[in-house]
């Protein structure tokens, strides 16, 4: 997809020096949805823009320095698009830009994966317990040696968990800044001791 992979790379670029996060979604009908509050630490859209729509892509910026993969309270956000019937399974992807490069995370079995969300954002607007648990337990506890190694502490989460989410990460360079055509997606998985690898998507 030209016009995401451009985007990704527009955005990519801006974010080498914002301060702020940003971000975009894409309606099912090709709509561009911009986010109308943003800090350094967040960013939101208004109800106004969002209610009614039905989105295939939903994608933040964390800004220099921040983490390269979505936070718990991410993966609750996009908990609650699937439980509000906003998010058109098949062709959705939730990701995060940050000065490493790109990750995207499809939903490959909408069975575990309502179950999966229920568990993270339930009635009470929270995580349950054991999603928590196995958050500090495999994401933020587990020490890495490499910033990209954090998407392998996010595969292991989403196994562990039974999520039905798998990752591909797009590794940029800022020396690659406005010439990123060779900097491409990749299917990640851990193995059976839990290093980072690529995937074999045969």
């Amino acid at each position: 997809n030209t016009d995401f992979r451009n985007k990704v790379d527009d955005y990519f670029d801006k974010n080498l020096t914002s301060k702020l996060e940003d971000g975009w979604m894409k309606t099912k009908d090709g709509e561009y949805i911009y986010p109308d509050i943003q800090k350094e630490d967040a960013m939101n859209y208004s109800p106004n823009l969002t209610a009614g729509k039905i989105f295939v892509e939903q994608y933040h910026c964390h800004p220099a320095g921040q983490s390269c993969i979505p936070s718990l309270a991410d993966l609750q956000k996009m908990a609650l698009y699937y439980q509000t019937g906003r998010i058109d399974v098949p062709n959705y992807s939730y990701g995060v830009i940050s000065d490493i490069g790109c990750i995207s995370i499809v939903i490959t079995s909408e069975e575990k994966y309502a179950m999966f969300a229920q568990a993270a954002y339930n009635t009470e607007k929270k995580p349950e317990e054991w999603v928590s648990d196995n958050w500090k337990e495999y994401v933020i506890n587990k020490a890495s040696g490499t910033p990209e190694a954090s998407v392998g502490k996010l595969i292991n989460f989403f196994n562990k968990s039974n999520a039905g989410l798998s990752a591909i990460f797009r590794t940029m360079s800022p020396e690659n800044k406005g010439n990123h055509r060779n900097e491409n997606w990749v299917a990640k998985d851990i193995d059976k001791s839990e290093n980072y690898i690529n995937a074999n998507c045969n």
